[in-house]
């Protein structure tokens, strides 16, 4: 009662194998175990007591729970269902049911059951907010399948039936704020350690969701100069599409028009293509996978030969546990001039408990192309490894947002000695009642995978306004 299992345990212990009290305490052990995280000692200890004890209503109640426990909502199901049909007037049976069910995403007949205990015990809390959160989840999947009109109907009647739940109103938040249209504008500047620079207006329009599809189009404009004064500009126009298949699966899609040229003169244009399927398979893993067409433009250099890239490439984050996470992501990249590029980068982070997010973690990059290209932008050879503090506090519902991340580490340029690198990204978001934003970054770093420019060391600035309507 006072959640002091490992005391629980040590206690039982010395009764297990007391005849007089084995049933009982071994019931206690039991939970303790499952309780406090070891969940599959749990089940095996119902298990062997519902052999021994068959039929008791309290055991298995107790191994039906271990299911629970070890998130085997079937078979969880498959015990409750045995006893509600013993015991139809049982509200833990049916509260059990409800659970094994709602983890299967079986949303209606956990609700039935959930209105039987609520009959059955009208004071049961843990039953009135399980009804709010299978509700609250049953809105989120929608959301998550694009039905955004739909989920924000229901969302509207979860609020309604229970209006003092802060999760059921960011949701319908949430909702809203994606199903609007907005405009985001942003300016940056960078420059990199010998004295290359860049300038870049960028505007997009988001036309919300819209049966399904999330269209936006919009525009940027760059500026390129090197140390020699040279110049080139460079516009392009994008339309893309994120089209929501279902629950687990968006389509991304993606063209642009490109044009390059001296001052008041294009002198040529480009059309980059992109596509990619993103798939969230459950809580614990996301992938994503897809191809692109593009022109080589991180400087005027490499923009000059025109080299053209067919990209492919394959990502995956995934959760192991609750606070750990893998990601990876990894490209092949066919140059026009003959040559493959193999580049990989993958992070290791944990997410420690907070109000706020703070992760802390490891990034590893590697790149390599098969022939060494002399004015490439990029080393022929290039591994770096990182350890970095990510902190970000971001809701909609707060005026001041922020996201910080440091990092420090070392990296390999060619085969030249190792160097240590550093990368500080700072952004500020401040929120207005009427829907508009305004956006204020910096990023400093000397990492060669970071900059934008010709040289390995870079420093960039952005403002930003973005408004909803």
């Amino acid at each position: 009662e006072k959640q002091d299992y490992s005391s629980a345990i040590s206690f039982f212990e010395p009764f297990l194998d007391q005849t007089s009290v084995g049933k009982t305490a071994n019931i206690c052990y039991g939970r303790a175990l499952g309780l406090s995280g070891e969940a599959v000692k749990a089940l095996e200890l119902f298990k062997d007591l519902n052999s021994s004890f068959p039929n008791d209503t309290e055991v298995e109640l107790n191994l039906a729970e271990a299911y629970l426990w070890n998130q085997d909502y079937a078979n969880g199901e498959r015990v409750y269902e045995g006893l509600v049909s013993k015991d139809s007037s049982s509200f833990l049976a049916h509260y059990g049911m409800a659970n094994a069910l709602a983890g299967q995403e079986k949303f209606e007949p956990a609700l039935f059951h959930l209105s039987k205990v609520i009959s059955l015990n009208p004071d049961f809390e843990d039953a009135i907010n399980a009804e709010m959160h299978v509700r609250i989840f049953q809105a989120y999947k929608m959301f998550k399948a694009g039905k955004n009109n739909e989920a924000l109907q229901f969302i509207d009647q979860v609020v309604a039936k229970f209006p003092n739940s802060d999760a059921a109103k960011k949701l319908k938040s949430d909702i809203i704020s994606a199903s609007k249209s907005n405009i985001g504008v942003i300016y940056t500047q960078t420059e990199d350690s010998a004295n290359n620079t860049a300038d870049q207006l960028a505007v997009r329009v988001n036309l919300g969701n819209i049966d399904r599809h999330e269209l936006s189009f919009g525009f940027v404009i760059s500026k390129y100069q090197d140390v020699s004064l040279n110049s080139i500009n460079h516009s392009s126009l994008f339309i893309r599409d994120k089209l929501f298949l279902g629950e687990k699966f968006r389509l991304n899609t993606g063209l642009s028009v490109l044009s390059f040229g001296e001052e008041g003169n294009m002198d040529f244009n480009f059309l980059s293509k992109n596509v990619s399927l993103e798939a969230f398979w459950n809580k614990f893993l996301y992938t994503d996978i897809g191809y692109e067409h593009i022109l080589n433009q991180p400087n005027l250099d490499l923009i000059n030969q025109r080299i053209e890239s067919d990209i492919f490439f394959g990502a995956f984050n995934a959760n192991i546990g609750k606070s750990v996470g893998l990601f990876s992501k990894s490209f092949y990249n066919i140059l026009s001039d003959g040559n493959v590029q193999k580049q990989n980068f993958s992070s290791l982070y944990v997410t420690l408990p907070a109000k706020i997010l703070f992760r802390v973690g490891i990034n590893v990059h590697y790149s390599e192309f098969e022939h060494t290209r002399t004015r490439y932008f990029s080393p022929s050879q290039y591994k770096a490894g990182e350890l970095f503090f990510l902190l970000e506090n971001f809701s909609p519902q707060k005026s001041m947002n922020y996201k910080i991340s440091i990092a420090g580490g070392q990296q390999q340029i060619e085969n030249f000695a190792w160097q240590l690198t550093y990368r500080l990204d700072c952004k500020l978001f401040y929120n207005f009642r009427s829907g508009t934003q305004i956006m204020a970054a910096a990023l400093f770093s000397n990492s060669a995978d970071v900059t934008e420019l010709a040289g390995f060391g870079s420093r960039s600035f952005s403002i930003g306004l973005h408004q909803s309507f």
